[in-house]
């Protein structure tokens, strides 16, 4: 049986990924192995967002 809430491989959409819950669920999601695309207003505070999920091995897409 497959992973029900399996996200491998899926292509993600978080708004507002710079900061609070967006943050949050971009990391979560990049890290179980989704292609996650984050939208901010505040670049410079998405630089350290896809910062963090670089280093950790997760896909992230600004």
């Amino acid at each position: 049986m497959n992973d029900l809430f399996g996200i491998e491989g899926a292509h993600v959409l978080v708004t507002g990924g710079s900061s609070g819950l967006g943050r949050f669920f971009a990391t979560v999601l990049a890290g179980r192995g989704a292609r996650a695309t984050a939208g901010t207003r505040r670049a410079k505070a998405l630089a350290k967002t896809v910062e963090d999920i670089t280093a950790a091995k997760g896909w992230l897409k600004a």
